[in-house]
C-alpha cells in the first residue's frame, strides 16, 4: 500500500524529470541516461495505471 498520495508521487517524479541534466538533445537526436529513462518508464506507469482511469472516473461522474 503506498504511503504517499497520488499528487505527491506524481509530482516527485516530474521533478525528477524536468530539469534532466543527464538528458538532453545532440547531432544523432537524443541522449538519455539510464536513470533519467527509468524515471520516465516510472512515471509513465503511474500515469497509466492511476492518474488516468481516476481522471475517466471523474469526468464520469460529470
Amino acid at each position: 500500500m503506498q504511503t504517499e498520495s497520488l499528487h505527491d508521487r506524481l509530482q516527485g517524479l516530474f521533478d525528477q524529470i524536468k530539469d534532466f541534466p543527464e538528458a538532453g538533445r545532440c547531432e544523432h537526436g537524443t541522449h538519455l541516461k539510464p536513470a533519467a529513462f527509468a524515471t520516465f518508464l516510472d512515471m509513465r506507469q503511474l500515469i497509466e495505471k492511476e492518474v488516468l482511469p481516476l481522471l475517466h472516473r471523474i469526468e464520469g461522474q460529470r
